[in-house]
C-alpha cells in the first residue's frame, strides 16, 4: 500500500513524551511492508528538525511544515491567531497549537495526485485539517477524554483565569471529538475501554471503530549489571495528569511502609515539568529529577519499575517500554490497558490492592532472581505482542479490511 502517515509531530524513537515513540514504531512497523510518506509539523524544538533529518538521512518520504519560535511583532501576530482560533472556532487548546495554514496546503499538494491508498491521521488534533479526497481515511484516537464535573476553583484568585479558561477548554474536547470521528472512515483507538467510550459518546460511528494496541521497536535488552540495588523508578511527562495522580498516590500510600521494611530505599521520579505537588515528593529516600538528560540511563537503574496511575485513558509507553527492556514492573491494572496478558505466568505484576503492592515490591527488591524471571517474561511477551512488527501487522489487517469494504485497493 501507498500510505500518507499524517502526524502532528514527527515520528521519534528518542523523543520525549508517548507521542514520537508511538509513531516511530507505526513508522517503522508499515514500513517493512508498505511505501509510507510522512506529513508532519516540526518545531520550535529543534529535536523535531533533527528527527525529521534523521528520517530523512534513512530514506523515509518527509514533508514537514517548519515553524520558528517567532520575535518581535511576529509573536504577537501568532498570539491573535492563536486567540481568535480559540475564541472563534470553540476547539480546544490543543488543536489551536497544532493548527498551521501551511499544513493545510501541504495536505492539499499531496494529495492532488491522487497516489495513496490510505490515509492514517494520528492523534485528533490532526482532525482539524480538509482530506478532501475519496482515498479512505483513518484517524488514531490515541485518548478518548471523557466529560467530567466541574473541578474546584483555587482558593488563590490569582490563580482563577488559569483555572476558568482550562475549564472551559475541557468542555470543548467532547463536541470537538464526536465531530472529527465522523468525518473518518475508519477510527482506531489503543485499548477496548477506548473503544467503549468512543461509541459511548458517538454511537454512530459504532461499526467504524477498532482497538489497535501499538507496539514500539524492541529496545536492547537491559543489564542486570545496571540495576542499583533498592532502586524504584517511576518516568512520566507531569503535563499529563494521570502520573502526576499515580506517583502522588504512590508516595503516600506505598512507600512509607515500604520504607520501613527497607530504610535503604530510594525511589527516583523523573519527568518532564513536574508540579509542585510532585517535587514536594523529595525527601531522604525520594529524588525527583525534572526534565532528565539520560532518562534511558535511570530507567536501566531500577531494580523495579512503577506504573501506578489510576486514571486517564490509551496505552502506557513507559509500560511497552519496560516490558521491551525486559525490566521487571509493578503496575495497576488501569496502566495495562491495550494488553491482552499471555496464559500462565504474567509478564509484569498487576494489582490494585495497595498491602498487594508493598509485598511484591518487597519481594522482588529482595530477589534477584525472581526479577531477572519477570524481566525475561516481560521481554518475550514484548517481542511477540508489543514490537513495531506486531504493531504495523495489526494496522495492515485493519487497513485492508477497509480498503476491501471500499473496492479501493490499487
Amino acid at each position: 500500500m501507498r500510505i500518507l502517515l499524517v502526524c502532528p509531530i514527527p515520528p521519534d524513537p528518542r523523543g520525549h513524551g508517548g507521542i514520537p515513540l508511538v509513531l516511530d514504531g507505526q513508522l517503522q512497523g508499515l514500513s517493512a511492508e508498505h511505501d509510507v510518506t510522512v506529513a508532519t509539523i516540526a518545531g520550535p524544538d529543534a529535536a523535531d528538525f533533527a528527527s525529521v533529518q534523521r528520517m530523512r538521512d534513512a530514506g523515509v518520504a518527509v514533508h514537514a511544515v517548519e515553524r520558528r519560535e517567532p520575535v518581535g511583532r511576529a509573536r504577537w501576530k501568532r498570539r491573535w491567531r492563536f486567540a481568535s482560533m480559540w475564541l472563534g472556532q470553540r476547539v480546544p487548546w490543543r488543536t489551536v497549537w497544532f493548527h498551521e495554514r501551511a499544513m493545510q496546503t501541504l495536505l492539499d499538494d499531496l494529495l492532488s495526485g491522487g497516489d495513496f491508498d490510505l490515509i492514517a491521521v494520528e492523534d485528533d488534533a490532526m482532525g482539524v485539517y480538509d482530506y478532501g479526497t475519496r482515498v479512505p481515511t483513518v484517524l488514531t484516537e490515541h485518548e478518548v477524554l471523557r466529560p467530567r464535573a466541574i473541578a474546584a476553583p483555587p482558593a488563590d484568585p490569582r490563580r482563577l483565569p488559569g483555572w476558568a479558561f482550562r475549564e472551559i477548554d475541557w468542555r470543548r474536547w467532547t463536541p470537538y471529538q464526536r465531530t472529527v470521528w465522523e468525518r473518518f472512515d475508519r477510527l482506531h483507538t489503543f485499548t477496548t475501554r477506548d473503544q467503549a467510550a468512543l461509541i459511548e459518546l458517538a454511537p454512530a460511528c459504532d461499526g467504524r471503530v477498532r482497538a489497535v494496541p501499538f507496539g514500539l521497536p524492541l529496545p536492547t535488552a537491559a543489564r542486570r549489571e545496571d540495576e542499583v540495588e533498592n532502586t524504584l523508578v517511576f518516568t512520566g511527562n507531569f503535563t499529563h495528569h494521570p502520573n502526576v495522580e499515580g506517583i502522588t498516590w504512590f508516595a503516600e500510600t506505598i512507600l512509607p511502609e515500604l520504607v520501613a521494611r527497607r530504610p535503604s530505599l530510594r525511589l527516583i521520579v523523573a519527568g518532564a515539568m513536574p508540579p509542585p505537588e510532585v517535587t514536594a515528593l523529595a525527601s531522604e529516600h525520594v529524588e525527583v529529577i525534572a526534565d532528565p538528560e539520560d532518562i534511558e540511563a535511570l530507567t536501566l537503574s531500577a531494580g523495579v519499575l512503577l506504573a501506578p496511575m489510576h486514571v486517564g485513558g490509551g496505552m502506557r509507553v513507559k509500560v511497552v517500554q519496560a516490558l521491551g527492556l525486559g525490566k521487571a514492573m509493578v503496575a495497576t491494572t488501569r496502566s495495562t490497558e491495550g494488553l491482552t496478558m499471555p496464559p500462565g505466568e504474567p509478564p509484569l505484576i498487576i494489582s490494585d490492592d495497595p498491602q498487594a503492592w508493598i509485598d511484591e515490591l518487597d519481594r522482588l527488591l529482595g530477589d534477584p532472581g525472581a526479577r531477572r524471571a519477570l524481566g525475561d517474561r516481560a521481554r518475550a511477551f514484548a517481542a511477540q505482542e508489543l514490537s513495531a512488527e506486531a504493531y504495523g501487522a495489526r494496522l495492515t489487517a485493519s487497513y485492508e479490511e477497509l480498503l476491501a469494504e471500499r473496492g479501493s485497493r490499487r
